[in-house]
């Protein structure tokens, strides 16, 4: 399993003519209990984006036999989308691709200062009946106009982009001291008209799991802590996408604590198929504490680093 590169960096000249392949606002039914758009709207807006983009180049969604998968992604949080910010997306082709397989860059900017909220660098890839196929050759073709690098303010910070590993399973993750902190069953409204899980509902089930993840690992409410005007937000993820699913399966969410910083926290989850016991998705995230009324970051007290350092393990990945 190839991984995301690691392009050079670009002057903001450089991207700034991207073509603009959405725009919308954050909506109410977006916005979490941290006051902010939640990550799934994000992978949303960005898969969206990506459609789209296809589609000025006549490669409209309903036009493929089997339709492009996301493979792998990762995201940049650079600001927070507050309930009614508007927003747009622009992106463009990363060079480093090959024939079945189409690494993208976008920015969620808003769209009255222009500045970057998000960043996204997402492999996909072409498939047919048969496996991996090399993309169709007019959209290759027009591709190139569009190329980009990475600009330093998308490229990965606190996560490293290391090849995935080989093979991840419940078994594994039990073998590795994961706790369970979420299981349940895939929705019909999680899934597509195919009944096969959504690109963003393997994030909203992460994002559902966070409450009692920190639950466990630090003995607290989250809850509870809101209502103290202290709460959390994340600062990156990498997500590998392995396997679908469809409504009605049964999963479970295994979650880790791989290393602390002086503020933050990169936590690994795999989401599995608690039937067939395979990964659908190993991930990673950096996440902070914040003032829910400063809006700023919060460096851990003590008492947290104290509670949560016997529970860091290196061998986590995705």
């Amino acid at each position: 399993m190839s991984s995301l590169p690691q392009a050079p960096a670009a002057s903001a000249a450089a991207h700034a003519e991207l073509p603009v392949v959405l725009r919308h606002a954050v909506q109410m039914s977006e916005i979490d209990q941290m006051g902010h758009m939640n990550v799934q709207f994000y992978v949303q807006k960005s898969v969206l984006a990506a459609w789209v983009q296809w589609a000025q180049l006549g490669f409209a969604h309903d036009s493929w036999r089997t339709p492009p998968a996301l493979q792998e992604q990762h995201i940049r949080f650079l600001a927070e989308l507050l309930p009614g910010t508007p927003f747009y997306i622009c992106g463009g082709e990363v060079a480093q691709s090959d024939a079945s397989q189409l690494v993208l860059y976008q920015e969620l900017r808003h769209s009255l200062t222009h500045a970057p909220c998000a960043t996204f660098t997402s492999r996909w890839q072409c498939a047919d009946a048969k496996g991996a196929a090399a993309w169709p050759a007019a959209l290759r073709k027009q591709m190139p106009r569009w190329r980009t690098p990475i600009p330093p303010h998308g490229q990965a910070r606190g996560i490293m982009l290391a090849p995935p590993r080989t093979s991840a399973s419940r078994a594994e993750a039990e073998r590795l001291g994961m706790t369970t902190s979420w299981l349940g069953v895939l929705l019909p409204a999680q899934c597509d008209a195919q009944s096969q899980i959504l690109d963003w509902s393997y994030m909203a089930l992460i994002s559902d799991a966070i409450p009692n993840l920190l639950a466990q690992a630090q003995k607290f409410d989250p809850g509870a802590e809101v209502q103290k005007k202290r709460g959390g937000a994340a600062l990156e993820y990498r997500l590998v996408y392995r396997a679908r699913a469809e409504a009605g399966a049964a999963l479970c969410l295994h979650s880790g604590l791989r290393t602390l910083g002086r503020k933050t926290y990169n936590w690994v989850h795999w989401l599995c198929d608690i039937a067939s016991g395979r990964a659908l998705a190993t991930v990673e995230a950096v996440a902070v504490n914040i003032d829910l009324q400063a809006r700023k970051s919060l460096a851990m007290d003590d008492a947290q680093r104290a509670a949560l350092a016997p529970l860091c393990n290196d061998a986590l990945s995705v």
